[in-house]
Parts: structure tokens; sequence; C-alpha cells
């Protein structure tokens, strides 16, 4: 094949790689209640469904690109597919919950090969003034596979299987096996001597883990208190620990010098306070089935509005940092996330998505002003020598706030729903004696079989009261990420008192 055609086929076959990855952090969350209904899983548990293949993906994604540059980027790319597909049909066979964890976690694994080692292949293949542009096309696919991913989770979960969301990978990584066979089969590839950072690697991997965990399984452990505890003060240690090691090693993960730069540091504070919106989306799909009544394919529809003012609002804000400088395009959009947060959880109670809808907007236009400002900020301020390390760095940060800010979301919402749940069984415990909290929530992962055919005044009773508990538990996850993204503002507002000369100059 001519080096003009194949690069596009390279790119073309990294994109799909992509939208396998996207595919399934997306298309699942719309699955979930299927799943939690197929395992009768609790909430807690539910969301390690998703959070095991989002946490691995973090952890693991440095490594990833370890990898790629000792062995090469092609045979890391295709151990990755290998891994992926594999897992998928582990998951797609999964008889049980900690099965389908488990396959999710290595899937997460084979993701974690593949993204980095997927970008460095397309820079690679494309001469350097076609870079950009090969990048641009590459993560602007992302766009496509957002509603393609929202779109197939719903059609596949409500008239199949979810368990097809998973068996759709299988023929999607095959092709991308054979294309990269095909094409990278004559490159030369000659190793780089790099030393890995092992140490930071692994306090890194402890801290960000055991911080996860013991979040996530908090609600579940109430009485064991000491035990999430432990965990808690784990990652504490392990992190404290990896700073003081960063700061010692030659080649370290994470250069700390790079934060005396203001706008990297509000950069990484942005991003890790706002790129955790994927947790939002999952309890979002939650609420629209499990307390809207929606079905699995109307809950991807009622997606798209995100993604169009995504799409449209993404373009509106490079031109707004354009004209004005990353100050108001970065304030704008935070307060769009604030105000829109605030707006669906003050209207959540009454149950009617219209109502929800302008906060949704309101906070998915604000989401790119953010990223898309902070982002080109960062770079611009660090000069080019450093702007590999610091897309590096924001691009982990995006990767770890994903888990961790769920793990938290799930420790608000979980925990708050249980204690509503138990309240009311506490002050109706003669009606109601033998009755948990978690023998409640099937009420809520049933209700659109036993419950709503049931003619029983106790048990429609019931129902109302699980519905309503989630809903405030749910409301009271988005004021907590309100009041989260509203410290970042106070923050990064101190931050930017005094405005860096590079920024100034490029203004002007």
């Amino acid at each position: 094949m001519e080096d003009s055609k194949k690069k596009w086929a390279i790119l073309s076959v990294m994109s799909i790689s992509l939208g396998m990855t996207f595919i399934d952090m997306t298309a699942v969350a719309i699955a979930l209640p299927k799943i939690q209904l197929a395992f009768y899983l609790s909430q807690s548990t539910l969301q390690w469904v998703n959070n095991a293949y989002l946490l691995v993906l973090a952890v693991f994604l440095i490594l990833g690109g370890y990898l790629g540059d000792k062995l090469s980027h092609q045979r890391a790319m295709i151990s990755g597919l290998i891994i992926f597909i594999i897992a998928s049909i582990l998951c797609a066979i999964a008889p049980e919950k900690f099965w389908l964890i488990s396959s999710r976690a290595i899937q997460g694994f084979g993701a974690a090969l593949m993204i980095p080692n997927a970008a460095v292949m397309i820079i690679n293949a494309f001469p350097h003034h076609e870079k950009g542009k090969a990048m641009g096309i590459y993560m602007g696919s992302s766009l496509l596979f957002l509603p393609l991913a929202l779109l197939i989770g719903g059609l596949f979960t409500e008239y199949f299987s979810w368990r097809l969301i998973f068996w759709i990978n299988v023929p999607l990584g095959i092709i991308c096996l054979l294309g990269l066979k095909m094409l990278t089969h004559s490159i030369v590839y000659v190793p780089i001597s790099k030393k890995f950072d092992w140490r930071g690697f692994i306090f890194l991997s402890i801290g960000i883990s055991t911080l996860v965990i013991g979040l996530m399984e908090s609600p579940n452990y109430k009485n064991e208190w000491y035990l999430i505890g432990g965990l808690l003060l784990t990652s504490i240690i392990s992190l404290i620990i990896f700073y003081f090691v960063e700061k010692q090693e030659s080649s370290p993960i994470v250069d700390f010098s790079i934060y005396k730069n203001k706008l990297v540091l509000s950069a990484t504070i942005l991003f890790f306070t706002t790129s955790g919106s994927n947790a939002l989306f999952i309890y979002d799909a939650i609420f629209f089935q499990e307390v809207l009544g929606k079905s699995p394919a109307e809950a991807g529809l009622l997606f798209f509005p995100n993604v169009l003012c995504v799409m449209l609002a993404a373009p509106f804000a490079g031109k707004m940092l354009d004209k004005f400088g990353y100050k108001i395009p970065i304030f704008t959009g935070l307060i769009l996330c604030c105000v829109g947060l605030i707006l669906k959880a003050s209207l959540a109670s009454y149950g009617n998505y219209w109502l929800l809808l302008p906060g949704i907007i309101l906070f998915n236009i604000g989401i790119p002003f953010v990223l898309t400002s902070s982002n080109a900020a960062a770079l611009i301020s660090v000069g080019e020598k450093k702007r590999g390390i610091t897309s590096g760095i924001l691009s982990a940060t995006r990767q770890i706030s994903n888990s961790v800010s769920l793990a938290i979301l799930t420790a608000i919402i979980v925990g708050s729903n249980f204690f509503f749940l138990r309240s009311f069984l506490q002050k109706n415990q003669d009606i109601y004696p033998d009755l948990t909290p978690k023998d409640l929530e099937r009420f809520l992962i049933d209700h659109q079989g036993t419950v709503l055919n049931s003619n029983q005044p106790q048990i429609q009773h019931l129902y109302q009261v699980t519905k309503q508990s989630f809903t405030w538990a749910y409301s009271l996850g988005l004021y907590a990420t309100s009041f989260i993204i509203l410290g970042a503002f106070i923050g990064v507002f101190f931050l930017f008192r005094k405005e860096p000369a590079i920024i100034t100059e490029l203004k002007s």
C-alpha cells in the first residue's frame, strides 16, 4: 500500500480502537440498570462494573505508554487489543457479578495498552505538517462515538441483551488486529532506552486504588469504619511517599516542578474537578431509567442534547479563547456548570426530564469552555519543550478523575440513599419489621417487573418511597458536585490574579 494511503488506513484502525474503549465506557452506563437486575446488585456494587474498568485504565495508562516505548508501539497495541477482546468475551458470558467486575478490570488493562500507543502510532505515521490534522480527526472521532455508543447501548439493552455490548468488541477488535498486522508489518522499531519509575508507579497505584476502594465501599462498611479508615490512611501515606519519591527520581512519572507554573496547576485542578462528569453521566443513566421509568433506548436518546451541546460549544469556546484569552471562557464555563448542576438538583424531585433539560444544557455547554481553555492555556504557558509532559499529566489527570469522581459520587449517593431508607424503616418499624434498606433497593431495581404489576398498595407505597429516597440522594450528589466546582472556581480565581506574561503576549 502507498504511504499516502497507509497513513489514513492506520488512522482509521486507531480510531476504531478508540471507539471500542469509548463504547465500553459509555454504552455500559446505559445498560447498568439491566445488569443490576440480572445479578441483583446493590448500588455500590453496581458502580464497580464501571469503576473496575476506569480504575485499572487510570492506574496502568502510564505503564502502557512505557511498554510501547520499550517493546514497540505495535506490539503493545496488539497485546492490548488481544487482552481487550478476550476480556470482552469474558464480560459477555459472565455468569455472576465477580466474574463481570474482574473481566471489566482486565478490559481496563487492555485499554491502558491501547490508548497511549494508538496516539503515538498516528503521530509516527504522518508527516510533521499533517500531525495536528490527524490527531484532530482522531480525538474528534470521540464526538462521533459518543452518540453511537449511546444508541448501541440503548438499542442492544432494550431489544436484545446488554451482553451484546461486549460481543460487538470481538469483530471490531479482530478488524483492528488484522489491519495492524497488514499496515505495520514492515515498520522497523528501534527500542528507546528509557528508565521507568517503578517506585513512583507502585506508590501512585496503591494511593489511587486504596482511595477509590475506600470511597466506593464506605456505604457498605459503616460499622467497620476502621477498614475504610485504614484504606484511606494507606492512600494518604502512599501519595505522600509518592511525592517524595518523585522529588528524588531522575525520570519521574510526575515532574512536580511543572506545578510551579500556575496555569498548569490551575488546569490540573480544573481537569480533576470537571473531567469527572463521566460519573454524573452514569448516575443520570440510572436516574432516567429507575426513577423516570424510561426504557434503555429512550434513556440513550435523552443524552443526545448532552452530546449536541458539547459539539456546538467546543468550537465556540476556542473562538472565545482566541478573542478574550483564557480567563473569561474558563470562569464562564465554571459558572454555567455550577448553575446547571444546581438547577438539576433542585428540580430532580419533580420527576420530569423537560424540567431538567435547562440544567443539562448549561452544564454541557460549560464543560468544553473549561477544559478547552485551561488545556490550551497550560500548554502554551510551558513552552514547546515541556508540552509533551504537560499534556501527559493532564491526560492522566482526566483518567484518574473519572475513577475518583465516580467513587466520591458513589459514596455520597449510595451512603445518603441508605441513610434515607434506614430512617424511613426506623420510623415505620411496626409496619415493616423485617425489611432492610437493601430490600427496599430491589423495589427500584425491579420497578418494571413485580412492583408495577402489583395491586398491593403497600408495595406501591414502598416503591414510591424508594424512588423518592434515590431522588434525594441523586440531588445531594449534584449539589456536592456543584460545590466542588465552586471550590475550583475560588481556587483558580486566586491563582489567576497575576496573568503570566506569555499569555498576555499571545493575546496581544
